[in-house]
């Protein structure tokens, strides 16, 4: 992330609520459903979050590309993304940015949820 970018658009908050929400939901037991961090660290013109691996894309680029998932496409990916939100909310943590570019897919087909700059901790 680029912090004069992030500054510019006043996203600091952002920033970091998603570096903690990050760091709660990766400690411990990581959630296979959730894209977890290992490492965050910054540089003077960056902050950095090292984050699995999922190049699989997202729905929202599978969804342009192939139209309507199939039933049992559709069944998969939603059981894998409530298990994510079911490790969040163990968690105390509620996810408010729901939707399919923030679903990544990993080089197996499996769903993580991305993107947790806008989830609340109510611990």
């Amino acid at each position: 992330l680029d912090k004069k970018r992030i500054k510019m658009k006043q996203g600091e908050t952002l920033a970091l609520n998603e570096r903690i929400m990050l760091s709660l939901v990766s400690t411990g037991a990581d959630c296979p459903f959730i894209v977890c961090m290992t490492y965050a660290f910054h540089t003077p013109d960056k902050l950095c979050f090292i984050l699995d691996l999922m190049n699989g894309g997202d729905l929202h680029y599978h969804l342009s590309q192939h139209g309507v998932f199939n039933e049992s496409d559709m069944r998969f990916y939603a059981a894998e993304v409530i298990l994510g939100l079911e490790h969040m909310h163990k968690r105390f943590i509620v996810y408010r940015d729901l939707k399919p570019a923030n679903i990544l897919l990993d080089e197996h087909g499996h769903a993580r949820i991305s993107d947790l700059g806008l989830a609340c901790d109510f611990s």
